[in-house]
C-alpha cells in the first residue's frame, strides 16, 4: 500500500524538488519495506531525513506546498455535523495580525474577534501554538542555522 501511495506521489515530488527526491526514498528504504502497513511506518523519522540535505545539514521544506496538493481533490463539507469544534493555529493567527500602530488590547481585542467569528459555529474552540523539540528543523530555524538551498 504504501509503495502505491508514493509511486503516485514520486511525480509531483520529482517536478517541485528536481534532484532531492533520492533523499526521501532512501529515508523510506531505511524505515522498512514498503509493504509494511503505512501506519508502521514513523513520520517524525521520515521528515527528519528528508529534511536534511546530502551533508546533513538542516533545510526549510515547503510543507505548505504538499498541503495544497493533497487538499485539491478534497471537497469542503456541505454540513458540520454537531457539536462540532474548531481548532485555530496560533503562530498562523499572530503572523496575519498587523500592527498598524495599534495597542495591545487593541491587538488582543483583534485577534479575539477573529477567533470568536471562526468558532462561531462550533461549542468549543482550541488555540494552539507549536512546541518544537531542540533538536527539530524549527527550533534551528528560529536560531537561523538552517540552510535553504531553493
Amino acid at each position: 500500500m504504501m509503495r502505491l501511495a508514493w509511486n503516485a506521489f514520486l511525480p509531483w515530488l520529482e517536478g517541485k524538488y528536481p534532484g532531492e527526491v533520492h533523499h526521501l526514498e532512501a529515508a523510506l528504504e531505511s524505515i522498512g519495506n514498503f509493504h509494511d502497513d503505512v501506519s508502521q511506518a514513523s513520520l517524525g523519522e521520515l521528515m527528519e531525513n528528508a529534511s536534511c540535505n546530502c551533508i546533513m545539514e538542516l533545510r526549510k521544506t515547503n510543507k505548505a506546498a504538499l498541503a495544497r496538493e493533497l487538499e485539491k481533490n478534497v471537497a469542503p463539507a456541505d454540513v458540520i455535523p454537531e457539536p462540532s469544534a474548531t481548532i485555530i493555529d496560533g503562530m498562523s493567527l499572530v503572523q496575519q495580525m498587523k500592527g498598524d500602530d495599534k495597542t495591545f488590547t487593541q491587538l488582543a481585542e483583534s485577534a479575539l474577534a477573529k477567533v470568536l467569528h471562526e468558532g462561531a459555529k462550533s461549542q468549543r474552540i482550541d488555540f494552539v501554538f507549536d512546541v518544537y523539540k531542540e533538536t527539530s528543523i524549527k527550533d534551528a530555524g528560529s536560531q537561523g542555522e538552517w540552510v535553504d538551498h531553493r
